[in-house]
């Protein structure tokens, strides 16, 4: 693993830089590579299990990883406790399962079948004898549409009965069905394509492709592939003729283009509403969904290795060593970043504003997604049974050995941000000892340096505005700082001693850690007070008019702000609605340490006797989230609120950041 430096080796470094010329330094945003920025950060792992034997993940639900092992199939507790494990039956050539994950199931196809558990819980919930090992199509119209015989039956996903079966394909159909809502299409091994009706398999039309010669597998007939459908069209891929075809929904070719990719296993490219955008050698090619016309092409200089991908607001290429960001509207390279290494880059997703990419066999890079910088790194502990999986900010990734990680992004990279400003043209302009000068500052705003942010404000320096609220400890009012910036005045009152309160606020100010609300001034005359950034109403305001969704979001936003104080070695202690604020969208944890300001009927205890503070915050981030999620009562949000706590503290989670986790898979699900 590549360490992070330490200051005084940054501070060296940013001296170095700054006595270099200007025309030394490359720094731009068109191309940017991981060696020219040897201080980037290291991603964390949260927490590594053993799955048993190599481990594949497919999804998650209720906050449950689902994993398929050699075995069967496991969950997995998104603290990484294993929930429950199914075994599947071995007969014959059988060796490994796979699964496919749909509403909140995992569809398990091994040597009897197929089997429907739930992925939250491991319970089975119907099961499908079908031939040995049955292809799973996909699933369309609460249907999943399983092989059976040489064709296609049609499951209820709620029950598993039967609802239609189709047998009448000229050849094996591909298992890349797509479909437009009201539409199954399919093509198959012997040049057919179909389109079948969602509701009950019938034929509405189909096309069959005229031979040609040496088509593969010692067949006259072309493969077909379906590639993908938006509401006018659907795509194909004949990947004998390297050429993709637009059909109508009535079954009339619209237009064919040609690629000089031959790729048998399908399209070589992506199909999206706005165009299709295909790899062809070192180029990629933007043509019109209506006409087939090309719209615009880049050549990235070297071979393509993955299909472009659409995503956001950016078309994405890349090949060995590395990814380029495109501008969707004329395939202006955006930026570029490299890896460094001879392997292929692919992108697995964004969160964030963080363009993640893989690097294979080599590890993973979080990139700006807007200028292609690279903000963190994470070298792979070994090999992958495949991509990694993206939740939001975290990673999962499976291992052959059998491990299953939970890796997220350095939660605060002062130095790096640091030596980012520095090596930027404007801070490589301020030169010399000017420039170790203004890094070193960087460092002390972006630490925690000073205990007291701003010692120089005194409460008589500012002009009090509205209330913005009336909470147990405070009273919070708008108010203007003397340069006219608009701040928070929290007034406490007789709500804590003095002596308390400044212990409280030495330990809230020093917290630099994203989602606590910021102190930047405090002082306990005339009474205990303390200046923050501006906030507009505490979270138990705003819930009363928001969705449970919101609120569920809300609160596992909050969780991760403790998870990050914890780390740092801060507990808060007396979690309320009313310590948490919104400002924008938001959401900041404030009266960090002042529990000693409160008597025990405002606050939430767990029932054992001296439980760890970190314990006391997890448990009273349930009780937050069982007051606010109340119209929720009996679903998954209160599920996960009523183990946070739950009486028997080995039941509880072990963290606010997997009570987070938790919340957030709840409230997709629900």
């Amino acid at each position: 693993m590549t360490r992070s430096p330490n200051r005084r080796e940054l501070l060296g470094a940013g001296l170095a830089a700054s006595a270099a010329s200007l025309g030394s330094w490359q720094v731009t945003n068109a191309t940017d590579a991981i060696t020219d920025h040897p201080f980037v950060p290291e991603a964390t792992v949260r927490w590594s299990t053993d799955a048993g034997d190599s481990a594949t993940l497919l999804g998650a639900t209720g906050g449950v990883l689902t994993a398929v092992t050699e075995r069967g199939v496991a969950g997995i507790s998104t603290d990484g406790a294993e929930r429950w494990r199914y075994e599947v039956e071995s007969r014959g050539s059988q060796t490994r399962p796979y699964a496919v994950f749909a509403a909140g199931l995992a569809l398990v196809v091994d040597a009897s079948g197929l089997v429907a558990l739930d992925a939250a819980t491991g319970a089975v919930r119907w099961r499908f004898d079908g031939s040995e090992n049955p292809a799973v199509y996909g699933t369309l119209s609460e249907t999943v549409l399983v092989e059976r015989d040489g064709g296609i039956v049609a499951l209820s996903i709620r029950d598993g009965r039967e609802r239609w079966r189709f047998t009448d394909a000229e050849g094996f159909p591909w298992t890349d069905l797509v479909s437009d809502g009201e539409r199954a299409y399919l093509g198959t091994t012997e040049g057919e394509l179909y389109a079948l009706s969602a509701a009950d398999g019938r034929v509405r039309w189909r096309e069959r492709f005229q031979p040609v010669k040496d088509a593969g597998y010692g067949s006259s007939y072309p493969h077909i592939s379906t590639a993908g459908a938006t509401e006018n069209r659907v795509f194909v891929w004949d990947a004998a003729r390297a050429a993709l075809h637009a059909f109508d929904r009535e079954g009339t070719r619209r237009w064919r283009v040609s690629t000089g990719e031959d790729e048998a296993y399908g399209l070589p490219g992506t199909v999206t509403d706005d165009g299709a955008y295909l790899n062809d050698g070192s180029v990629v090619r933007a043509v019109s969904p209506s006409d087939g016309a090309e719209r615009w092409r880049f050549d990235a200089g070297a071979q393509l290795d993955w299909r472009p991908r659409r995503v956001g607001d950016a078309v994405y290429a890349s090949g060995q060593g590395f990814v380029a960001a495109l501008a969707p509207a004329d395939g202006t390279e955006r930026w570029r970043f490299a890896t460094g290494r001879e392997a292929a880059a692919y992108l697995i997703g964004i969160a964030d504003g963080t363009a993640v990419v893989h690097s294979h066999d080599d590890g993973l890079y979080g990139v700006n997604a807007d200028t292609g910088a690279p903000k963190w790194r994470f070298e792979y502990p070994g090999e992958l049974t495949y991509l990694p999986r993206l939740d939001r900010r975290t990673l999962y990734l499976g291992t052959v050995s059998g491990t299953v990680l939970a890796v997220s992004p350095p939660e605060s990279t002062p130095l790096y941000d640091a030596y980012r400003a520095l090596s930027s043209t404007a801070g490589l302009a301020v030169g010399g000892a000017v420039g170790a000068a203004v890094l070193a500052g960087a460092y002390r705003r972006f630490g925690r340096d000073d205990s007291t942010p701003d010692a120089s404000m005194d409460i008589g320096d500012l002009e009090p505005g509205e209330r913005i609220a009336e909470t147990a400890l405070a009273d919070v009012r708008r108010a203007r700082t003397p340069a006219d910036q608009r701040v928070s005045l929290h007034r406490y009152g007789d709500a804590v001693d003095d002596d308390a309160f400044a212990d409280a606020l030495a330990t809230w100010s020093d917290l630099g850690t994203s989602g606590v609300l910021s102190v930047r001034a405090w002082g306990v005359d005339p009474e205990p007070w303390a200046v923050t950034d501006p906030v507009e109403t505490t979270l138990d305001a705003r819930a009363a008019d928001r969705s449970i969704e919101w609120i569920a979001r809300a609160v596992a936003a909050a969780a991760e702000a403790v998870h990050r104080a914890h780390r740092d070695g801060a507990v808060h202690g007396r979690l309320t609605p009313e310590s948490v604020w919104i400002a924008g969208d938001d959401v900041l944890v404030g009266d960090w340490g002042l529990a000693a300001g409160l008597d025990g009927s405002d606050r939430s205890a767990p029932p054992e006797d001296d439980p760890a503070p970190e314990t006391v915050d997890v448990y009273q981030l349930g009780a937050l989230a069982d007051r606010l999620l109340a119209d929720d009562r009996g679903g998954e949000l209160t599920g996960v609120a009523s183990r946070a706590l739950a009486a028997d503290p080995a039941e509880r989670y072990d963290s606010a950041l997997a009570f987070a986790d938790a919340l957030r898979w709840a409230a997709l699900e629900g």
